[in-house]
């Protein structure tokens, strides 16, 4: 639908669709002929928006430009479901399920490990695939509008030998046996991810092996000894780096250590992390425990290039393929990062996030940083909690006030808490997106791009909310903060 005020100028801008149409002559009887002039980089857009500002022209008089009303279509796909098990050779038909309020849909393209591979101009909207071979693919669909598109949330498929349309991989009900490795140094929502792991303990959903500290920040490891003597398991096994590492510490983890209950005293008295991580996994069942980091990776850099000892005769990588079912890493943004700051998990130890991104063996999920993290507010209810009870609320207190954050808005991103939810519910959960087979290139310094790549079955990666976006941003806040906020089971 056009829009236009009587003078010939926009009557107003549709920011969700940024398309413009510029009047360029006018036939006999005064009626504009159109051409469209799709805006589609942010200059185009910005030079359009200086013809007129709400109904008021500006400085070109001359030009009459309309707006078009086009509202975001909606895409998503039909079929097949999201976890389907699918016979290899089989001829697996995709139907994207689209809407468009104008009824002005130009095609609808369709995507397989983010390559196109077909497109149909017509409703219904499908494409059949045929003799697809063994793997895990990862199917999206666009929809293409005047202009503008909008890409559906990924669906992904196994295709193998054997398998039927509705086999789907059985949940299993076991708590989910996890190390958890932290830099527990720079940012408070460490702590707040550390709270959540023992409140999903307490429902049984999961079970800490061990914590390690990957910052070289003494008193770490005693604020963590501090938050687990309150949630009544003082005795969980802490690791630390040992050696030359990172050490950013802004001040609230000596604090909480010195306030509250812990024996460890100082990360000179933890053990050696690459250790303990040897010694943890030697003792398990093979494909039995998760990893996750929220910090440097510096812990797992060691791990992986260790030797054989008196805990196991395999080597890091070998113990840790035989170990370890998944490996979950808050790091890294999505689609990258070529802005070098010095913060972040990988920049402050870049080549350790270089080396474990290329020689980890198993599959590695990536919880990735952007916006979204700061779209999932958590944080302020802690500051009603009792500061002298409490370690969890008075570390976000403390580092609140040294790092002055406003008061007037005392919510925090969520970013690791992101990361511990995906580790313990698994990337099929209820709000998060996920984009599988690329990996992620990192540079000595840690900056970092993600690739599209179909040979690469063991990357996957969660960069975003599923739609309705803020719908899924606040309740996995609640969810996140609900955990945070729960009462010790001592």
């Amino acid at each position: 639908m056009n829009n236009a005020i009587s003078s010939g100028y926009f009557s107003r801008i549709h920011a969700s669709s940024r398309i413009a149409y510029k009047a360029d002559d006018v036939h006999a009887g005064g009626v504009p002929y159109f051409s469209a002039h799709p805006t589609q980089s942010q200059a185009d857009w910005d030079s359009v928006k200086d013809y007129n500002i709400d109904g008021i022209s500006t400085d070109k008089p001359d030009v009459a430009l309309y707006v078009m009303e086009n509202d975001i279509p909606s895409c998503s796909i039909k079929k097949p479901v999201n976890g389907a098990g699918l016979n290899e050779g089989a001829t697996i038909t995709i139907e994207a399920d689209v809407g468009d309020s104008d009824s002005s849909i130009t095609k609808v393209e369709f995507y397989r490990n983010g390559r196109l591979i077909g497109k149909d101009a017509s409703s219904p909207y499908t494409y059949s695939m045929s003799d697809v071979s063994e793997g895990n693919y990862a199917l999206t669909a666009r929809v293409l509008d005047n202009g503008i598109s909008k890409i559906s949330a990924p669906v992904n498929i196994t295709v193998g030998k054997e398998l039927t349309s509705t086999t789907v991989p059985a949940r299993d009900e076991s708590p989910v046996k996890l190390i958890f490795d932290t830099d527990m140094d720079s940012d408070v929502d460490d702590v707040g991810a550390l709270a959540m792991l023992h409140a999903m303990m307490d429902n049984g959903e999961v079970e800490i092996l061990a914590v390690m500290v990957s910052s070289t920040c003494p008193g770490s490891a005693a604020c963590i000894d501090a938050i687990n003597t309150y949630y009544g398991r003082p005795d969980i096994q802490i690791g630390v780096k040992k050696g030359n590492g990172v050490n950013r510490d802004v001040g609230f983890v000596s604090k909480v250590a010195n306030k509250f209950p812990q024996d460890i005293g100082s990360g000179a008295n933890a053990q050696d992390a690459k250790l303990l991580y040897r010694q943890i996994l030697a003792g398990l069942p093979d494909k039995s425990v998760k990893v996750i980091t929220v910090g440097y990776l510096s812990n797992l850099e060691d791990l992986l290039k260790t030797s054989g000892d008196s805990y196991s005769l395999l080597n890091g990588r070998d113990l840790v393929n035989s170990k370890v079912t998944e490996y979950i890493c808050m790091g890294g943004k999505y689609p990258g990062d070529l802005s070098y700051q010095g913060n972040g998990n990988w920049e402050p130890d870049g080549k350790a996030a270089k080396y474990v991104n290329k020689h980890w063996p198993t599959m590695l999920s990536f919880s990735a940083g952007g916006q979204y993290q700061w779209d999932v507010k958590t944080g302020a209810p802690l500051l009603d909690e009792d500061m002298n009870v409490n370690p969890v609320a008075f570390a976000y207190k403390e580092f609140y006030e040294l790092v002055s954050w406003d008061k007037n808005y005392p919510y925090h991103h969520s970013a690791d808490p992101i990361a511990v939810y995906i580790a313990v519910k698994g990337f099929k959960n209820p709000y998060t997106v996920i984009a599988t087979l690329g990996y992620y290139y990192i540079w000595d310094n840690g900056l970092c791009e993600w690739r599209t790549d179909s040979d690469t079955p063991l990357r996957r990666i969660s960069y975003t909310l599923k739609d309705p976006y803020w719908n899924s941003a606040d309740n996995l806040a609640n969810e996140i903060e609900k955990l945070m906020l729960q009462n010790p089971r001592r």
